[in-house]
């Protein structure tokens, strides 16, 4: 089962990255991951299963260790012209992969008011099992612009070793 995310907007390299600029993004994906889970995902979200406490907020998440399911996530980048290093590409990639994530108590910082009740595609990146992105240059946009182009696709893979392809490691709810 595939699910297809589009973001456009500022894409946080390392140096850049902060907190609230991932959760910006993790907001902008998460109507789309209600729409996948609402039109096709189709089993509803048991919060036992489904949902991760961070702080005073409540995530939800479709992909999670308890579930023994992973994801392949390819990302389609478009950029501004003047090419980013390899290394800036990595690093906006980190920065989308957290965005899929249901944040960590360090990442928490950067939620806003809305945050509570947002659905993200993953428990943690750690279940992410391949990763590929492929960068492009952007063209037509004002000059000067900053904004990249993600298309993101997912493929949920149901893992029934899971658990063992991570070290064995449990993911906490």
């Amino acid at each position: 089962m595939q699910l297809i995310l589009v973001y456009d907007g500022v894409i946080p390299s390392a140096r850049q990255r902060k907190s609230r600029e991932i959760a910006h993004i993790r907001q902008c994906l998460s109507a789309q991951v209600r729409g996948f889970v609402d039109s096709v995902w189709q089993k509803g979200l048991d919060p036992t299963y489904h949902a991760r406490q961070v702080g005073s907020r409540t995530y939800e998440f479709v992909i999670g260790s308890a579930l023994r399911n992973v994801a392949d996530v390819d990302v389609l980048l478009l950029t501004p012209p003047g090419r980013p290093s390899p290394g800036d590409i990595d690093n906006r990639l980190k920065a989308l992969t957290d965005a899929l994530a249901c944040p960590s108590s360090e990442q928490a910082d950067g939620a806003e008011e809305g945050d509570d009740g947002l659905i993200c595609v993953l428990q943690d990146d750690r279940l992410i099992h391949r990763r590929a992105v492929t960068e492009r240059t952007r063209f037509g946009q004002p000059p000067n612009s900053r904004a990249s182009l993600a298309v993101i696709t997912v493929t949920i893979l149901n893992d029934p070793e899971a658990r063992s392809s991570y070290g064995g490691a449990v993911l906490a709810q």
